[in-house]
């Protein structure tokens, strides 16, 4: 079978929306997307914050991008210039877990982004749609990977 003849085979560029939690759980992330083939150069993680606060108390990581609701001055513009910078990238594959906040969400769905995955979640504008009871990073990127593999 042709590995590129599946939506995971095609896909090299690879934005990942989760919540934030923790700066290890986003090291997990990164671990998981080198675990399935993907460099992680290529692919790029949006850590929603709850409160824009967190963010004066976090270290930079390498591609990850904080963002929270804060960030979008009355009219719904983006004023965070990181996350502007990053989200002007073409992505193959937008994977979104869990429920983010509808600010967040419009502003992805405005992006140029081939596919679309929602995990866990309802959001309109996402293709497919998948549930799951996992909840670490490795197992979530992976199952991501082992469905879409199965997707023409």
């Amino acid at each position: 079978m042709d590995l590129n003849n599946n939506i995971w085979g095609r896909s090299t560029k690879l934005l990942l929306v989760v919540k934030y939690r923790s700066k290890n759980e986003l090291k997990e992330y990164r671990e998981a997307i080198k675990a399935v083939g993907l460099n992680v150069h290529n692919c790029h993680i949006l850590a929603v914050l709850e409160d824009k606060k967190e963010n004066h108390n976090l270290e930079s990581l390498g591609s990850v991008t904080y963002l929270s609701t804060k960030d979008f001055n009355l009219l719904g513009r983006l004023k965070n210039a990181d996350a502007q910078k990053k989200l002007k990238d073409n992505f193959d594959l937008l994977v979104v877990v869990n429920e983010i906040p509808k600010k967040i969400q419009k502003l992805l769905e405005k992006q140029n982004i081939a596919i679309g995955v929602g995990i866990n979640n309802e959001i309109e504008f996402l293709v497919i749609k998948l549930s799951t009871e996992h909840i670490k990073p490795m197992q979530l990127v992976t199952f991501v990977q082992d469905t879409l593999k199965k997707i023409t």
